[in-house]
């Protein structure tokens, strides 16, 4: 790929960007043939806006499901969209998934969610009209919760009520990652992307608790 021309001219630069409705994004800027990320960018975020430039010069692309396209192409595993302790964007990352999209949140939590706790967020999800979220918990050197889901109605909005309501409250929810699932991938990820799942999380709590 590094010899395509597509990237000949392609200039990368790392800089703080606006976020858009409260989401990580890149950009890319096709005056310019720009990639810009912010500091703390995810490997998703440089496939997708490496798939503008590539639909820019090949085929005069630019839209959104070409570089999504691109992105599940090039990157084998599933595509962290955003790591970090903001529970109040959660809701907001709807709009980076197409409908009928698969997606996953992992939360690391204080403690285990109970059976109970976990028959309640099923039972909230299960009084929609679309196929509910699968949810569930594991232990990974910490407790992490797990939800699966289909972007059908924006589930991002009701797991983000969902977190706040319950989650943050009665579990003590530290930080969270929003992944894409790719399309060829089983629901049970490899143990190896679940360990840096893991991985992921435990950055985001260590960078959390810095801050405090």
């Amino acid at each position: 790929m590094e010899k395509d021309p597509a990237f000949t001219h392609v200039n990368f630069l790392i800089q703080p960007i606006p976020m858009m409705d409260g989401c990580p994004l890149g950009l890319y800027v096709p005056e310019r043939r720009d990639i810009i990320l912010p500091p703390e960018f995810v490997p998703a975020a440089l496939y997708h806006e490496i798939g503008h430039a590539y639909g820019h010069f090949h085929d005069h692309n630019l839209s959104e499901p070409y570089a999504e396209a691109f992105r599940q192409k090039y990157m084998k595993d599933n595509g962290a969209v955003y790591v970090g302790s903001n529970f109040q964007r959660l809701s907001k990352m709807g709009r980076l998934f197409q409908e009928g999209e698969r997606g996953r949140v992992d939360i690391a939590v204080r403690r285990m969610p109970t059976a109970a706790e976990l028959a309640a967020m099923r039972l909230t999800f299960s009084g929609i009209n679309e196929p509910p979220p699968k949810v569930w918990a594991t232990y990974e050197g910490m407790p992490v919760l797990h939800i699966d889901f289909t972007k059908g109605v924006d589930f991002l909005i009701i797991i983000g009520g969902v977190l706040i309501g319950l989650v943050i409250a009665t579990l003590g929810a530290l930080a969270y990652a929003v992944y894409k699932v790719n399309r060829d991938m089983p629901w049970l990820v490899p143990l190896t992307i679940a360990g840096a799942a893991s991985a992921f999380i435990l950055w985001a709590v260590a960078r959390s608790a810095v801050r405090v």
